[in-house]
């Protein structure tokens, strides 16, 4: 879907600007913003102006280093995810279990760590995701969520668990004594 440029102006993206083609080219600011912002019609909008851009949207990051999926899951922002994810559906290189900062927690353990019911929902949902996935401390995202009070986002996760095969509460996570730690 073609839109013209000033229908992406009156969304506040100033950058979008118009190619020699007809095109619009907007920044990977813009669409950095626009994840921030949760605005997941723009979002949708820019990834389908120019899919020839994708990959530079889907790899930019913000100033923390945070790319625009991290952003939108740590953000809460339900649409937005649905939006990145739609669009990075059988894309190379995408691993909806992959790690990212020191810790390696996945998209399910940075949803779970901030509380975001709604998106650890629709993330459990994800073909190929790993509910039992160990951060690089060990943790699974059911422990994120009960570490930080988070209740309703354990039962979600629960729920899901209960039905994997070979589940066991008890094995979610095992912390040495100190006794054991030598």
């Amino acid at each position: 879907m073609k839109r013209k440029n000033i229908d992406l102006l009156d969304k506040g993206v100033e950058s979008a600007l118009k190619t020699k083609k007809g095109n619009v080219d907007v920044s990977t600011e813009a669409f950095l913003k626009a994840v921030a912002d949760g605005d997941d019609v723009l979002v949708r909008d820019i990834l389908n102006i120019n899919p020839k851009n994708r990959a530079g949207y889907f790899s930019s990051k913000n100033d923390k280093g945070d790319n625009v999926l991290l952003i939108a899951v740590e953000s809460g922002h339900l649409d937005v995810v649905e939006v990145l994810c739609d669009a990075l559906k059988g894309a190379t290189g995408f691993d909806i279990n992959a790690g990212y900062g020191d810790n390696k927690a996945s998209l399910l353990h940075i949803a779970a760590f901030a509380g975001n019911k709604f998106v650890v929902d629709y993330l459990i949902k994800q073909p190929g995701i790993n509910l039992s996935l160990l951060s690089a401390v060990g943790l699974p995202p059911i422990y994120c969520a009960a570490a930080r009070g988070y209740p309703e986002v354990v039962e979600v996760l629960y729920e899901a668990l209960k039905g994997s095969a070979g589940f066991d509460i008890c094995l979610l996570y095992t912390s040495p004594s100190p006794r054991d730690r030598g």
